[in-house]
């Protein structure tokens, strides 16, 4: 408070010094409201691949519900394909083969991420710092850098205008300071009125997208094992600061897989599991900021798509290993105590590659015949189906299916 005497009239002038907000409040900030802020714009993408990097321009509008549409502009080769994303699905049309791919939406990840545990997450996880005010066209921005405090996530850095909660301009970087991926928000129209058929629209391929009706996609790990089938590995510790979000079961044409959603409040990352061996243990490749990682583990094949750097990506594949081997011996122990029989023997079945499910399905028909488990397991690797196995076995197939209920049961 300041007081001036001014011919005998004392002024009292009261100073109001209004809270800065901090860096990463003021990211957090961002994140939350960019996806519901009603704006027209041409984004600019760059993306590095491994033959270098490609540039795309694509028309874009959002309304404040978070629908988007977007159309690409350029290069010449995409032009016209059409991506509209209602925040449940992301539906691609592409006009050069007139087919359509419906996807769920990365809006579903935001929206199971709220505000408060993001934002404790993202203090955990990074270092965010204010650099600069800057112009991005002609709007200002003020310039964030988020430096992770661990090895193995990438730096990222924001333009972000306050005035209308946007990111005007988002970029990830390398290890080694190499660009990999920059999404910049070109003549932005905060005015426009956009009309709500840009989200209700049918394609060529005969898909329909209007808004969806909000389903539950979340499910605990014991409810998603029971509704794919198969048992879901998941790490008691990930690392670089990752942590659960939530879980969902996906369809691929009649086949079942469980996708698990991890964040460390910036970087994300799905691991998909579905029963199956690959002829090749791991496979790597890169498309801008996201890494995927692909890999079998006793029975189980695994797809790791994150935003991870190298080291990173190891590091949760090794998590992955580990709790697979926890699970295999908690397993074991279960598994063989509903049987019956010594726990050496499911041990023995999980050591040749396959899953718990088919380990089961094996130690049923040997305790209901008298086939030795290396016979059943041989007749497995001869490609014989369960039910060919059971017939040859000459045992009651109902039968067989109550001792792997009992067996799951003890298990899930």
């Amino acid at each position: 408070m300041m007081t001036i005497l001014i011919q005998n009239f004392l002024i009292q002038i009261y100073v109001v010094v209004l809270p800065v907000q901090a860096p990463v409040d003021l990211l957090v900030d961002a994140l939350e409201k960019h996806p519901k802020t009603q704006v027209s714009a041409i984004e600019r993408m760059v993306v590095a691949q491994p033959t270098g990097m490609m540039e795309m321009r694509l028309s874009w509008e959002q309304n404040s519900d978070g629908a988007v549409r977007k159309v690409v502009v350029s290069p010449l080769r995409l032009k016209g394909l059409v991506v509209v994303d209602d925040g449940y699905a992301r539906t691609t049309y592409n006009p050069y083969t007139n087919s359509c791919d419906v996807q769920p939406s990365p809006g579903q990840f935001a929206k199971a991420l709220p505000a408060a545990r993001r934002a404790t997450l993202v203090r955990s996880n990074y270092n965010v710092t204010y650099l600069r005010s800057e112009k991005i066209g002609s709007r200002e921005a003020k310039v964030l850098v988020a430096k992770p405090k661990q090895k193995g996530a990438f730096e990222r850095y924001y333009w972000i205008d306050t005035a209308n909660h946007v990111i005007l301009r988002m970029q990830v970087n390398g290890s080694d300071g190499r660009k990999l991926y920059v999404d910049e928000m070109l003549f932005p129209n905060f005015e426009k009125k956009i009309p709500a058929d840009s989200f209700s629209t049918k394609f060529g391929c005969a898909v329909e997208v209007r808004s969806h009706a909000k389903q539950a996609v979340s499910y605990t790990l014991s409810d998603l094992r029971k509704k794919v089938g198969f048992d879901i590995i998941a790490p008691a510790k990930l690392p670089f600061g990752m942590t659960f979000i939530y879980a969902e079961a996906k369809t691929n044409g009649d086949r079942q897989a469980a996708a698990l959603r991890y964040s460390d409040g910036l970087a994300n990352a799905s691991v998909y599991q579905s029963p199956g061996m690959m002829s090749t243990l791991r496979v790597t490749n890169s498309t801008g900021a996201d890494r995927t990682m692909v890999f079998s583990n006793r029975g189980t094949k695994y797809t790791i798509i994150a935003d991870l750097g190298e080291e990173g990506m190891k590091e949760f594949v090794r998590s992955f290993e580990s709790a697979s081997k926890v699970r295999r011996e908690q397993w074991a122990t279960n598994v063989a105590k509903a049987m019956g029989v010594e726990k050496v023997v499911a041990t023995r079945i999980l050591d040749r590659g396959m899953d718990f499910d088919q380990t089961a399905f094996l130690m049923a028909v040997m305790k209901e015949s008298r086939k030795s488990i290396e016979e059943l397991a041989r007749w497995r690797f001869m490609g014989l189906t369960d039910h060919q196995i059971v017939e040859k076995s000459q045992v009651d197939w109902n039968r067989v299916q109550q001792l792997m209920r009992l067996a799951k049961s003890s298990n899930y």
